[in-house]
């Protein structure tokens, strides 16, 4: 009989760890993959249906909506998978639903009464109905937030392989049908929240947070001992959205709908590899890292390793989109849409670093480093509004309002990568390698490529 050695027996466990790591991102992947062909397949006549402008509306009211969940989401979200037990982690679970609830109520109904002085977005339909569908669209979006978090910290990755599907197959089913009967901007808004109530009912009939009763004063402990996340990773992701909106509202305000419209597009084309793989990653990794880390366990070599191999999964994606993304536009969404595709290869290298941090998201937050992930966050708004106020001074145009932003962002998000794994003490030489060698020399060949094939074929 074979006898296993000390080491021997620690590489066996590994190997079944990283096989179940391995087996759980496949799962979500997969998951998001059938999402994402419906999504795609109904896109194609979406687009035939609602306008760039339209799209354009559609875009900044979810923008404005982004930054509100973020307020209202006290930073809690990713503070579910952190206690040992469930009873704790649904007691956030209902703090951050009744601090929504009444946000909401109170929120659309100061809007509604200072609109005749002060209006958050310009638009094509009823103000008031918008602000009415803002509200009840920030409310399930943060609810399906809490519900996918408290689901992924239960483990169950078959319920959360048929989330996207459900969610691809009602957004863009009803957005459609919507649309055909002429509803427009708000069509649109109201297929997905459609899809988010659904996504809801799905993990609610699997996983239910809201199934124990606590007192005001459970509540009130539970927030008291988490209160460093209201109070430090809260600002922090507000002021990490807000950073990621400013190209949306500055265009949207700046420039035509219908530009902001070819922007957004540009950037839902280029997201497929961070919503299909890096985003599903996360929450594996977020899983794993808060479990390692819990039972003080290296998790630098970890992190870095996952972060190496899944990276040329997204620059095979990124490359194809940005070398031949003008003719496969112009074929698949029309002649009115080819401008994305330029906005496509400018935007092509800041989308694969925003990749990887997709990847290792909550890394701060989940070594209780969330002062870390704030100062980061306000380097982050403060470089983006300066990167805006520089262009809005030079008078740019579109495109090169757009490669201004790219690189500036591109640099803050290479800075994420480095200080993120800094933190766990990944090894130094190997994160540069990564970083300098693997990742900008393939970003630089992609580029290289692209004007080759551009010179040849195109001019």
């Amino acid at each position: 009989m074979r006898v296993l050695t000390e080491n021997g027996m620690k590489k066996y466990i590994l190997q079944i760890k990283e096989s179940a790591i391995a087996k759980n991102i496949a799962t979500l992947v997969s998951g998001n993959i059938i999402g994402y062909a419906i999504n795609t397949f109904l896109l194609l006549f979406i687009i035939r249906v609602y306008s760039p402008a339209e799209i354009g509306t559609y875009d900044l009211i979810v923008s404005d909506g982004a930054i509100i969940t973020t307020v209202v989401g006290l930073g809690l979200v990713m503070a579910i998978l952190i206690p040992n037990d469930d009873r704790t982690a649904k007691m956030l679970c209902q703090i951050v639903s009744i601090f929504s609830v009444i946000s909401m109520i109170i929120g659309s109904i100061v809007l509604i009464a200072i609109s005749g002085e002060f209006r958050l977005f310009s638009l094509n339909f009823n103000y008031n109905l918008a602000c009415i569908l803002l509200a009840i669209y920030s409310y399930f979006f943060i609810q399906q937030q809490l519900f996918y978090a408290y689901v992924n910290r239960k483990g169950l990755y078959r319920v959360l392989f048929w989330n996207p599907i459900i969610m691809a197959a009602s957004n863009s089913g009803i957005s459609l049908v919507l649309g055909l009967m002429g509803w427009s901007s708000p069509g649109y808004l109201i297929g997905t929240i459609c899809s988010l109530i659904l996504s809801i009912l799905l993990m609610m009939k699997n996983a239910n947070p809201y199934n124990e009763r606590f007192s005001i004063k459970e509540l009130k402990g539970t927030l008291a001992i988490y209160k460093e996340f209201p109070l430090v990773q809260m600002p922090a992701n507000i002021v990490s959205v807000s950073s990621q909106q400013i190209p949306i509202q500055y265009l949207g305000n700046v420039f035509s709908k219908a530009t902001l419209g070819g922007f957004t597009m540009a950037n839902r084309i280029l997201s497929i590899p961070i919503a299909l793989i890096s985003t599903q990653i996360s929450k594996v990794y977020q899983r794993e890292l808060a479990i390692r880390n819990g039972r003080g366990e290296r998790v630098g070599d970890f992190a870095l390793d996952l972060l190496r191999k899944n990276y040329f999964l997204a620059f095979i994606a990124i490359f194809v989109l940005v070398v031949f993304g003008e003719p496969v536009v112009g074929i698949a969404l029309g002649n009115k849409w080819r401008v994305s595709a330029i906005y496509m290869t400018i935007l092509g290298a800041d989308y694969l670093l925003k990749y990887c941090t997709s990847c290792i998201s909550g890394t701060f937050v989940i070594v209780d480093r969330p002062r870390m992930s704030l100062l980061l966050s306000i380097l982050t708004l403060a470089i983006n509004v300066m990167c805006f106020v520089i262009v809005g001074r030079l008078g740019y145009g579109i495109f090169k309002t757009i490669i201004f932003y790219a690189v500036s962002d591109g640099v803050i998000n290479l800075l994420n990568i480095f200080l993120c794994m800094k933190v766990i003490n990944a090894d130094y030489k190997k994160l540069m390698r990564f970083l300098f060698i693997e990742m900008l020399g393939s970003i630089s060949v992609m580029y290289i490529i692209y004007i080759l094939i551009d010179k040849i074929f195109y001019h």
